[in-house]
């Protein structure tokens, strides 16, 4: 019974509806006409409060009615089919499902009957393997025992061939040994000839080359005083004349002061840089006169940058820091 209620829900739902709907009208109108029907029994002084019912408006109110049960009706139809195609989609989904686990099902069976159709392959292969490789192994054990018995015959005549080569090459070997210990004896003494031309030689090419050795570095140590004499010479050259021009320029920047009548002397101390310019003056030693030597220093400053040598030793050892004697020539 269930089960032909679930086959016909749609169906069942249908008539219900209709039946329900069929009823509400049938009993509308009964209800209508006993309106229709009633006796009003009026009694004298009684206030009368009558309700006029608007037939028209009762129509429409029934019709309004129907109205909303067919599209309820509609609607509950609606949602059952879409319900019917949901268990159809349902179905279908289930069917398809059974469908590829029996496909799947048929797969491995297959798969399995085709795995055991290997193995019985797999296993006659081995057989037929293994009985190859016995009649292998048999082959080769014969061929085996064959080879033993020829290897021991020429085992057997090896080593009477090398007892036979032994004993010729023991004679051959004591020929060879005396011959031997001659050519040493005689490569011994020519080596040792040899060997004592060669030190006679060596120590000849020893002594002349420790002469040569000797003669070049003679020669070179009078060169190198050579050089360092010129050297000595041309810094010298370049001091002196770089110490004029400083001298002279440091005069035409000089400017005696009124209160020096006499030709005063001081040294000064001159710091420069690598072009010239002058870093500090200072009195070592007054010429007594402070006039004279703030002159002096004034005439230093005013002349920077002094004329200095472009070779930076010479700079370095003799104008980095440099002292003059100042005696103005007038």
């Amino acid at each position: 019974m269930v089960n032909l209620f679930s086959k016909y829900k749609l169906s069942f739902s249908l008539a219900v509806v209709f039946h329900v709907v069929l009823f509400s009208v049938v009993f509308m109108n009964w209800q209508a006409k006993q309106e229709k029907a009633r006796t009003i029994v009026i009694k004298q002084g009684d206030i009368i409060e009558a309700k006029a019912v608007n037939m028209e408006a009762l129509q429409k109110n029934n019709e309004k009615k129907l109205a909303d049960e067919k599209k309820k009706q509609q609607e509950l139809k609606k949602q059952a089919e879409l319900k019917r195609k949901k268990a159809e989609e349902k179905k279908r989904k289930q069917e398809k499902i059974k469908s590829e686990e029996k496909r799947k099902a048929e797969a491995k069976i297959k798969a399995e009957a085709k795995k055991k159709e290997q193995a019985r392959k797999k296993a006659e292969e081995k057989r037929q393997a293994e009985a190859k490789k016995k009649a292998d192994a048999q082959k080769k054990a014969e061929a085996k025992r064959k080879a033993e018995e020829i290897r021991k015959k020429n085992e057997i005549k090896r080593k009477a061939e090398e007892k036979r080569k032994a004993e010729e090459k023991r004679k051959a070997e004591a020929e060879a040994k005396k011959k031997a210990e001659a050519k040493r004896k005689a490569e011994e003494k020519r080596k040792a000839e040899e060997r004592q031309q060669k030190e006679e030689a060596e120590e000849r090419r020893r002594a002349e080359e420790e002469k040569r050795l000797a003669a070049i570095a003679e020669e070179e140590a009078r060169l190198a005083e050579e050089r360092s004499r010129l050297e000595a010479q041309r810094a010298k050259g370049i001091v002196n004349r770089h110490a004029i021009l400083i001298k002279n320029k440091i005069t035409r920047y000089w400017r005696r002061p009124n209160s020096v009548d006499v030709r005063p002397v001081c040294t000064l101390n001159i710091r420069m840089t690598p072009n010239g310019e002058v870093v500090s003056v200072k009195v070592i030693k007054s010429s007594g006169n402070y006039a004279f030597d703030r002159a002096a220093e004034k005439a230093v400053r005013g002349a920077s940058p002094l004329p200095v040598p472009r070779d930076k030793k010479i700079f370095e050892e003799n104008f980095r820091s440099l002292t003059i004697v100042y005696e103005p020539a007038q």
